[in-house]
Order: C-alpha cells, then sequence, then structure tokens
C-alpha cells in the first residue's frame, strides 16, 4: 500500500551518492588487425583505457597514470588502436603510445597545445592528428615510435576534426570548416593522396574538396575496408543523411534519403553514428528519428535497409558504433531504465547474440522505480510543432495528492537534443514526486536543419517561448501544479532559464541555473575558440547588433528576476567562465532576491568529481525543498 506524502519529498533510491559513482563510457574501437577492443572509462574525474581480446581474461585496464583526455574544442578523440598498439592524449595534452600486451605508456609529442584525434598509420609507421596551438588549427603528423618532431601537413582552415586513412594507406581524408561557421552550420569533407608524399611533406597539393559547402553540414568520413569509397553524413538534403563517394570515378550518391537523422551536429570530435561491415559491401548505422533510436544495416550496392530488431528490442538509443573485421559490431546502448551499456552484437551460425561488456551505473534498481518518457509535440500558436519528453512521478511506495510540481529541462547547445536514454537526474527527481520535462525547443537536433536553423537570430527567445508554452501546455493539461514550476538548464540552457526569469518573473516558481551565460558581450570576448562566433548566428554581429546582445543579456535586466535561483559553476571553465556566474550573484545578492551560488574547485564545463555530483544534487534537493516543495 502507497503512503501519502508531499510532491517532492518522496524518498528516493536515486540518491546523490549512487548517481555520483556513475562512470562515463566512450569511444569504444576494435584493433581491426589483433581482434582487440578497447574502450575509454571516466571514473571520479579521470579518464583511463580498458581493452580485452577475448581470451578469456577478463577486461583490464591499459592505462594507470595518464588521464586520458583530448581537450581540442569539447574533447572526443581521446584514443585510436591497430596492430597491438594503442596512441592515446594524455597528461599536458600530449599523444601516448602504449603496446597493449606490456610496458610503459611513450610519449610521442611534446607537451605544448592541445592534440586530439590520434590515427595509426596502415603501414604503423606513422600517426596523423588534430592540433590546436596559439590559436592555430591543422593536421600533424609524427612517428609511431616518437623519434622525429611532429610536422605539420594541413593547415589553413580554422577547425580540423575526425583525420581517416584508407586501409590501402594511398588515401587520407578530414573535416574542416572556418569562422563565422559551427560544423552543423558548414563545413567541408577533404582528401589527398598520400601514396607518393613522404613524411613531414605539405599536403596541401591535389587536396580534393568532396562534399559540405558554407551552407551544407558535412560529417564523419569513413573509408570502406577495401578503399574503394569513402562513406560520409551530409545534411544537404535538410537532413543527416548517409552518402558515398567513388573515389575511382569522383561520383556521389545518396545511400539513404529520409526525414531522419543518420548523424549528429559535431560538438565533439571522435563521433561515430556508422561504421562499414568487414566486407565492406554494408554499413551499420544509427537511425534517430524523434530521438527513438534504430539500427539498421545497408547494402552499399542498392542502398536496401535492414533493422537490426534484436538489439531495437532491447535499447532505445545508441552510439559510437565500430565494427570489427569478423564483423562484430560494439557500441553503447542505452533505455530510460536501463544506463548506458557497452555491448557487442555478433552472429553465430545465423544466430544474433548479444553480450554486456561493461555498465556505467548500478542496475539494482528496480524497474518500477524508473520514469517511463511520454512524447509530447504540441503545436504552438504558430501552428509550429514543439517537442518535448514528459517524465511523470514515479514511484511504487508513495503517492500524493493534487498535481505535481514540474521541473522544465532546457539543454545545453543550443543545438543539442534530449534524449530517452536512462538519466539520473530524470530519475533523481521523478523518484522524488516531480514531473520532468526534457525540453527539445526550436533550435533543437534531431527533427532535421530547418527545426534547428529556427533558433537562428531567435536565441534568448524561442527558447524562452518553447519552455513557457510547454509548462503552460502541461498545466492547461492539468498535469502538473502551476505555482511549482522550475526552470533548470546549464550553460546554453542556464542562459535561457536566467532570460526566462526576467522576461517572465512570476511565471517560474524557481531556477536552477549551472554555469549560465549572463553577459552575452562577454561570452564573446571571454569564450574559447570554438564557439568564438557562435552568437554570429544566433544573436546577430557585433557591433552592429550591439543593441540585440544588450536586450537579451540577462545581467542587463536582473533587476526583474523576483523569483529563487540557485547557481553553480566550475572554478576552471573556459566555456562559460566563472565571470558570467559572479555578476548574476552579485546583482542578486545586492537586490537582496533569495538565491544560493556554489562554485566547485577542479571542475570545468560540467561535473566530473564524485564529490562536486553529490554535493549538486544535494544542493537542489535541498533548495527546491526551501523555495518550492512546500509552498501553499
Amino acid at each position: 500500500m502507497k503512503v501519502h506524502q508531499i510532491y517532492g519529498t518522496w524518498k528516493s533510491p536515486f540518491t546523490a551518492e549512487v548517481l555520483s559513482h556513475a562512470i562515463g563510457l566512450s569511444e569504444p574501437c576494435w584493433d581491426k588487425k589483433k581482434n582487440i577492443l578497447v574502450w575509454r572509462e571516466q571514473d571520479d574525474g579521470r579518464g583511463f583505457l580498458v581493452g580485452t581480446d577475448f581470451s578469456g581474461d577478463c577486461p583490464k585496464k591499459i592505462t594507470f597514470e595518464q588521464d586520458v583526455r583530448a581537450r581540442v574544442g569539447y574533447g572526443g578523440g581521446h584514443f585510436s588502436v591497430s596492430n597491438g598498439v594503442v596512441v592515446f592524449v594524455g597528461n599536458k595534452g600530449k599523444i601516448y603510445r602504449q603496446d597493449l600486451e606490456a610496458g610503459p605508456a611513450v610519449p610521442i609529442t611534446p607537451g605544448f597545445g592541445q592534440c586530439a584525434s590520434p590515427q595509426i598509420s596502415p603501414d604503423g609507421k606513422h600517426v596523423v592528428y588534430v592540433y590546436e596551438f596559439e590559436g592555430e588549427s591543422g593536421l600533424a603528423i609524427v612517428p609511431l615510435d616518437g623519434q622525429r618532431w611532429p610536422q605539420k601537413v594541413v593547415v589553413g582552415d580554422d577547425f580540423y576534426m575526425d583525420p581517416r586513412w584508407s586501409d590501402d594507406g594511398n588515401w587520407l581524408s578530414w573535416i574542416c570548416w572556418n569562422h563565422p561557421n559551427m560544423p552543423w552550420d558548414g563545413s567541408f569533407l577533404q582528401m589527398v593522396s598520400v601514396s607518393e608524399k613522404k613524411f613531414c611533406q605539405d599536403l596541401s597539393s591535389g587536396v580534393r574538396t568532396i562534399a559540405g559547402g558554407k551552407y551544407v553540414s558535412v560529417v564523419q568520413p569513413e573509408f570502406s575496408p577495401v578503399s574503394d569509397h569513402l562513406a560520409y553524413v551530409s545534411d544537404e538534403s535538410g537532413w543527416y543523411n548517409l552518402y558515398l563517394y567513388n573515389i575511382k570515378t569522383e561520383e556521389k550518391s545518396a545511400l539513404v534519403q529520409e526525414e531522419a537523422e543518420y548523424g549528429n551536429p559535431a560538438w565533439i570530435l571522435g563521433m561515430r553514428s556508422y561504421d562499414w561491415m568487414g566486407d565492406g559491401k554494408k554499413l551499420v548505422a544509427i537511425k534517430n528519428v524523434q530521438g527513438f533510436s534504430s539500427l539498421e544495416t545497408i547494402d552499399a550496392t542498392t542502398g536496401k535497409v535492414s533493422t537490426l530488431s534484436l538489439i531495437e528490442e532491447r535499447y532505445a538509443y545508441f552510439e559510437s558504433i565500430n565494427v570489427s573485421s569478423q564483423g562484430r559490431i560494439v557500441l553503447l546502448a542505452s533505455r530510460y531504465d536501463m544506463p548506458m551499456q557497452l555491448v557487442i552484437m555478433s552472429q553465430d551460425r545465423g544466430k544474433s547474440n548479444l553480450q554486456v561488456l561493461q555498465r556505467s551505473a548500478n542496475e539494482q534498481i528496480p524497474s518500477i522505480y524508473y520514469a517511463k518518457p511520454e512524447s509530447l509535440h504540441p503545436k504552438n500558436e504558430q501552428g509550429q510543432v514543439i517537442y518535448g519528453l514528459l517524465y511523470s512521478p514515479q514511484s511504487p511506495d508513495f503517492q500524493s495528492k493534487g498535481k505535481p510540481p514540474l521541473i522544465v529541462q532546457v539543454h545545453g547547445g543550443p543545438t543539442s537534443q534530449a534524449l530517452p536514454v536512462w538519466k539520473g537526474d530524470v530519475q533523481f527527481f521523478t523518484s522524488r514526486g516531480y514531473a520532468y520535462l526534457d525540453l527539445n525547443y526550436r533550435g533543437s537536433s534531431g527533427y532535421g536543419r530547418r527545426y534547428r536553423d529556427l533558433l537562428l537570430e531567435k536565441w534568448g527567445v524561442y527558447d524562452v517561448e518553447d519552455a513557457v508554452f510547454m509548462a503552460s501546455y502541461l498545466i492547461k493539461e492539468k498535469r502538473v501544479d502551476p505555482e511549482k514550476i522550475v526552470i533548470k538548464g546549464s550553460s546554453a540552457g542556464g542562459y535561457t532559464v536566467l532570460q526566462a526569469l526576467v522576461n517572465h518573473p512570476v511565471f517560474f516558481r524557481a531556477g536552477i541555473c549551472s554555469y549560465g551565460i549572463s553577459n552575452l558581450f562577454s561570452l564573446v570576448q571571454d569564450t574559447h575558440k570554438f564557439e568564438q562566433h557562435y552568437t554570429d548566428s544566433l544573436i546577430g554581429i557585433l557591433p552592429e547588433a550591439a543593441s540585440v546582445f544588450h536586450e537579451r543579456s540577462p545581467l542587463f535586466f536582473a533587476d526583474r528576476i523576483e523569483r529563487p535561483l540557485i547557481l553553480f559553476q566550475g572554478e576552471e571553465d573556459k566555456v562559460v567562465p566563472m565571470n558570467q556566474s559572479d555578476a548574476i550573484s552579485a546583482t542578486l545578492a545586492k537586490r537582496q532576491v533569495p538565491h544560493e551560488y556554489h562554485v566547485f574547485s577542479g571542475e570545468g564545463h560540467g561535473w566530473r568529481k564524485q564529490e562536486t555530483i553529490a554535493k549538486y544534487y544535494k544542493a537542489i534537493s535541498n533548495f527546491l525543498g526551501k523555495y518550492v516543495v512546500f509552498l501553499t
């Protein structure tokens, strides 16, 4: 029998300590010559590599003293592995070589600048990688033994990502783009013949631009195993679809043409939403339809699509796919009630098998405690569909009278997407009696380029409008308590929180803002290179758009904020520097607006340490109890 208790006070198995002990899993990658699998784990703020050769022994740690973490842009592209050797970005941004059998990690690049996406050449002699140093980006190459100084081989554009060798060693491809674009605005896929080139030679002559443009985004190049085709993902149709480039004939063709996403905006390096099968005749790809994933095989000649139903029946979301030379598929998979798992799918005598190698979080909490996502897509007054995932309060132990308080979660980016994956954040709140709306406002990814581009020049307007609209929709539907609406977000989502509290002073009962932007002028001056011109498209170009920057900077209108606000900030944040939160906190303190300000030392743009994560959830729980839960 359920106990009657006030919404927001239910006792929950999703404690702050439980959530703080989740580990990160990323970039599973096969050594296709040795049938060894390597992946990255992150635990308590440190990254390390783990691998297995499937000999019967349990997976083992490969790195120990190094913090495996690439720091170009938002990270990603931490390592690669080939022929029994792994190369990774470690301490001080150096690239290290590590033999998988035994032996120490040996640096092969000097300790200045930042490196990412190291890729071992097919002959095992060199490593090509992305570098950033003193504002310059490019591709460089270094001998695998580290006996010679690295050399620049491709320069001239503002950004580079995801270099790839063809298996025969004759070609090198990469993605590049320039300010003021972000990679999802417009980018280029380029390739060059390296069969006659020598180490340290400039590769700029003979470069082919294969796809992309100023207003076309292209990502994730991958050569076929027989090196006759180059696959890539482009949004030239308005959706991220798969394409093939025939290297011999120089012809391009669409492999799939659907109103679905087969790729994602390139916030990080090393993303993989598809891969070639070992024989080079098929590809296996992740298809995203309004946030829900399916796994498909696609015939490279006919385009015929088949769904891998076995794995789709168990999971709702996939990422980071990689295929061995024997056709074994490894990927990360999740569901709302299943933390991210590292999964291998293989065929044995025509029968599909699934093997879970690693789990990211505690799976001992019964499914009955999990809130299930409900897809919402109402139309606003202009007839535009707005998307979101609603999670209602869920507990087998408690129930409450009336309607629950609502937390409106605004994702970051703002080009990200709320997905139906396991989120400790969601379950922490729903299991305590809150409703939780994961909002995909105009500008979110996953719904085609047109929906994503709706936010251009409207950031700080449409995102705020959509948060208010969706909360109002749930109030109208009598799903939530109209007096207990909370808005929550981080980074760009934190900016929306502040804007919402400024423009709608009494609609939201409280705000939760993590490393949010309060002054757009300061952001342009202080943020990192990757986002230096992001506001050009989202707000306008300075100095002409100075009045718009002023109008949409919450700091200048903070005297309108009336509701309680809790602020969180990483002391070492380079993306949204600490002065952004300092300024808004000082203004609220001067006006004696109820607020809290928590600064975490040793943290940057997001929380990595267990101690920080536990403090974060405890602080929010206490804050909501004080200013929302017991409101009458």
